[in-house]
């Protein structure tokens, strides 16, 4: 827009908010008009120029412009303040989704072995002093189309030992919680069983479906937790009796509840479910037994079903 320099300086009100605006000194940018025009030409008034614009309307321009900046700042920010949660929130649904996905393809894991071996596989396996050994995670490689990691894997040696740790890097993706931001390291799981004397993985391992009193829909196998997560080849889990089973579904309000699940789950049934983290810790808690004969079914499925 070209502004006539005679305006350069004045004041007046604004069209849109009444304020008074002052139209700003131009830099010269070329000759003046004096020096343009030839002798003896006639110069038309200012306001007969179509090429320039009147006070009038150049405060009305400005005018709207301020509005318009204005509006765009107030709106920008109520569009960011519900963009970004519902951004957020649907990059915690896929995330949730990926590890239901996961739990899935590890509860058929499970399964499968059971159909080989008789049995679920123990969360740890011990040496004859007792000594923690290896993780149910590997024993199930074969089931999860990784014979050829269990192939190099030595079971004669401990999990921590540099034979066993080279395979470290090679991590199924089956393994990995898809909140990098959460998990302690690349090479880390947070896809844990419960130990317990009453669970599906009690110390001397070796449960089969037939142990089990309960709904198999209604008994946790797998769940997956907040925070830093475990080496996966470190025979670690969670303690019935020890560890919180306390429900976070933030990841941001995790970081404070370390410890915490993040209520994505699969039961022994293979179904999978996302828990709301005001589930109850009895609730939990009987969910993770096998033979407590609690009746929890009619509860689990209200909990699922409240909005």
């Amino acid at each position: 827009m070209e502004i006539d320099e005679s305006y350069a300086g004045q004041s007046g009100p604004c069209a849109i908010c009444a304020k008074t605006i002052t139209i700003p000194q131009l830099a010269a940018t070329g000759p003046t008009v004096a020096q343009v025009v030839k002798p003896g030409a006639r110069r038309r008034p200012a306001e007969t120029d179509q090429a320039r614009m009147p006070l009038s309307t150049i405060m009305m321009i400005l005018g709207f412009s301020f509005a318009g900046l204005a509006c765009l700042a107030i709106c920008g920010g109520g569009v960011a303040s519900v963009a970004v949660p519902a951004i957020r929130q649907a990059r915690r649904n896929t995330q949730n989704e990926a590890s239901r996905d996961n739990l899935k393809r590890i509860a058929e894991a499970m399964n499968a072995y059971h159909d080989t071996y008789g049995a679920f596989p123990p969360a740890v396996t011990t040496d004859d002093k007792g000594k923690p050994m290896h993780s149910w995670r590997v024993l199930l490689l074969p089931f999860l189309g990784h014979s050829d990691i269990y192939s190099r894997y030595n079971l004669s040696l401990p999990w921590d030992d540099p034979t066993n740790m080279q395979l470290v890097y090679e991590m199924p993706s089956v393994y990995r919680s898809f909140d990098d931001s959460s998990s302690g390291g690349y090479y880390d799981t947070r896809f844990v069983v419960i130990r317990g004397k009453q669970t599906l993985f009690p110390d001397d391992g070796g449960v089969s479906r037939g142990d089990v009193a309960d709904d198999p829909d209604s008994v946790l196998l797998v769940v997956e937790k907040n925070g830093t997560g475990v080496n996966w080849i470190e025979p670690t889990d969670l303690l019935l009796n020890r560890d919180s089973l306390l429900i976070e579904n933030d990841p941001e309000n995790a970081a404070t509840l370390p410890n915490s699940l993040t209520g994505n789950v699969v039961m022994q049934g293979g179904d999978v479910f996302l828990l709301p983290d005001y589930t109850s810790q009895q609730l939990m808690h009987d969910m993770s037994t096998r033979d407590g004969r609690e009746e929890v079914y009619t509860e689990l499925q209200d909990l699922l079903t409240t909005p």
